[in-house]
């Protein structure tokens, strides 16, 4: 079971109910150390590997590569060229070109994002960061392809979005996708094993047991199963919508502000299961958040201010980051429609 930091109580050190931990920086503890940035390697038609993490199709699994590559299959693993500027890179998950999204018309206008150009490498953490009304949470719904761009294009773990029948594009999100948002977004009917499996359950696709279990006694569920969502503390529901995203071994989760109503400790319960999920699992992972704590337990941060990317860190400190978005104080708000968000 994942353990928060010793001597917090209900509510965190020093944090009562209601408080947004990341209104106090520091109040999670510091994110873990992070293995270098990993190295992609192609391998044939069969998928990719990211630090011995072998990806073929949807599903993983374990491969250890040698200093200099090594063979799977009688393949040959080299490492992958450089991105070409024009279209997505060959090891992004998901990509974006030109996008652009705007909300009203007229002097009711607002370009919530402005052309944006961005890649999220596979088998990552990154962090989406801005001020309110920066575009980040657009970004990601048009990323996760639960919102259609105005221009710009797509590409979902090599599938351009742009086009796709609302059967082909439900498939893609459901098979493909997996979320976490701030209000947990369960079942209240359904037990949260019930809540985790429902995904398989809807496409009709039968359960891995093993993935089951590893899953479930990561995110330290397993005494939580039957109880439904009612009976579940905040950071129980989380870790129930977080197992649920991980269930169908997607591509890729995409998080929106996943500690948000979590207090000190199960936020940062909730951002160590994520950061393993990378480590352990090769599971990519963006989050959006405005907190510079939970952006450190990421590889990569970008900054959004206006509708664009304004810059981007690797590797990323809470210190470091909560110092660069200083500089967005009166930046990137919106007209009060709240379409930038």
């Amino acid at each position: 079971m994942v353990q928060g930091p010793a001597g917090c109580d209900e509510h965190g050190p020093g944090i009562g109910p209601g408080v947004h931990p990341g209104s106090l920086p520091g109040s999670y503890p510091a994110a873990p150390p992070r293995p270098a940035p990993p190295r992609w390697l192609e391998v044939g038609a069969l998928g990719a590997v990211v630090d011995g993490v072998v990806t073929v199709g949807g599903s993983r699994a374990i491969w250890r590569a040698g200093g200099s590559g090594a063979q799977l299959d009688g393949t040959t693993a080299a490492p992958e060229a450089g991105p070409a500027s024009s279209g997505p890179a060959s090891g992004a998950v998901a990509s974006a070109r030109q996008l652009v999204k705007v909300y009203g018309e007229g002097e009711a206008e607002v370009r919530a994002l402005d052309g944006i150009d961005v890649d999220l490498g596979r088998g990552r953490f990154t962090a989406i960061l801005g001020p309110s009304g920066s575009g980040k949470s657009t970004l990601m719904h048009c990323l996760a392809a639960l919102d259609t761009p105005t221009s710009g294009s797509v590409v979902l773990d090599g599938v351009e979005v742009a086009g796709l029948r609302d059967r082909t594009l439900t498939a893609l999100r459901r098979d493909r996708v997996g979320f976490v948002f701030q209000s947990f977004n369960l079942v209240p009917t359904l037990s949260a094993r019930e809540n985790i499996t429902l995904p398989l359950d809807i496409a009709g696709r039968p359960l891995d047991r093993d993935w089951f279990d590893l899953v479930i006694d990561t995110v330290g569920l397993r005494d939580r199963l039957h109880h439904r969502p009612s009976q579940l503390s905040g950071g129980q529901q989380q870790r129930v919508a977080c197992a649920r995203a991980m269930m169908s071994r997607p591509a890729i989760v995409f998080a929106d502000e996943p500690t948000g109503n979590l207090d000190s400790r199960a936020g940062a319960e909730i951002l160590t299961f994520l950061r393993r999920s990378v480590d352990e699992f090769g599971q990519s992972t963006v989050i959006v958040t405005h907190d510079p704590v939970a952006a450190g337990y990421a590889d990569r941060a970008v900054f959004l201010a206006d509708g664009r990317i304004v810059d981007e860190m690797s590797r990323p400190t809470a210190q470091a980051v909560l110092d660069r978005m200083k500089s967005f104080d009166g930046m990137g708000s919106a007209d009060g429609t709240g379409r930038r968000s």
